[in-house]
Order: structure tokens, then sequence, then C-alpha cells
């Protein structure tokens, strides 16, 4: 089962408890001894900005769950600013490609210092896939057309929540007897 019901919700200084409900609509009697549940949970990851005048490689790591980007190499250019990163480590997790390749194009932006908590449409940029196997990408931002850019007012902004939204972190099993 995986559908439930959320009856009540507390929320403490540093963390939430949610009792839920799950109908089984079906009788299990003589059909099974024990429930084990396999629960998970997606833990909210703040963004995470990279200034550009930072040495590389930098590693950005989750504080509660095994995700990461690491920036390998930024690069200011003729009008573009290229970002080369890993995620994960190269590790898929069980997970498809393109869920990463939506993350590099969506999650891994170039914002204006001073706005880097307002949510709007990212700079223009195109992702360039470096290493599948690795899930290395490339990110070229064009800020020809950005008159007030420079290394000092723009940041990376890593945004790790939809890795942890979407790749939850696993706790240990519960097994219920029945009898």
């Amino acid at each position: 089962m995986s559908d439930g019901i959320d009856l009540e919700t507390n929320k403490s200084e540093n963390h939430i408890t949610v009792k839920g409900r799950t109908i089984i609509p079906q009788s299990l009697k003589e059909k099974t001894s024990y429930l084990e549940i396999h629960p998970k949970v997606a833990l909210h990851e703040k963004n995470q900005f990279v200034t550009l005048e930072q040495q590389t490689p930098i590693e950005i790591q989750s504080d509660r769950q095994n995700l990461s980007v690491t920036v390998e190499k930024m690069k200011l250019k003729k009008g573009n600013f290229t970002v080369d990163f890993q995620v994960n480590d190269g590790d898929m997790r069980n997970w498809n490609f393109s869920f990463f390749k939506d993350f590099a194009r969506n999650d891994i932006t170039l914002v204006k210092e001073s706005e880097k908590a307002i949510y709007k449409e990212p700079m223009k940029h195109s992702i360039k896939v470096l290493d599948e196997k690795e899930l290395r990408f490339r990110s070229t931002f064009d800020i020809g057309t950005v008159s007030d850019f420079s290394k000092d007012n723009y940041v990376i902004r890593v945004n790790l929540n939809s890795l942890s939204a979407n790749i939850p972190l696993e706790l240990e099993s519960v097994k219920i007897d029945l009898n």
C-alpha cells in the first residue's frame, strides 16, 4: 500500500511527526500473519549557492541524505558562462538518466545574487551531457544580453530539493505481528 490519510501533523523545532492511516480494502485473516511497513520520507533541502569566484572543485552535499553536486569547473568566455558539474558522484540509484538531465536543466541555475531567493524564469542556458554514466553535465549560460553581469553579482543556485523529493530517504522497516 502506498496511499494513506494524514490524521495529525505535529511540528517542533527540528522535526515533523505525521500520524496517518491506510485502509486495506480486503480481509487479511488467513492470508498473512504480519504486515511489514517500509517507510520513506522526502526531506526538504535548502538551496545552496556557489559564488562565481570560488575555487573548483566545490562539493555541495545534502545535510541529511546522500545527495550531492560537485561543481568541477566554471569559466567565463565571450558572452557565455559555463559550469561543469557531476550529480551524486555518478550514482543513479536505479533512476532513469532523463530524471538527472532534467535536474541539470532546471535545478542548477545562474541567478542574480540579490534575487537568489526569488523564483522566476531561469537565465537562458543549454545543457550538454559530458558523461551519461557518470552523471556529468555542462550548463552554458548566455550572458551576452545581461547588461549588469559580473562575477560579483551572480551566483549558481543548486536546488537539491527536487532530488530529495524524488529520491526519498528510506527508513528502517517495521514489522507488525497480526496474531
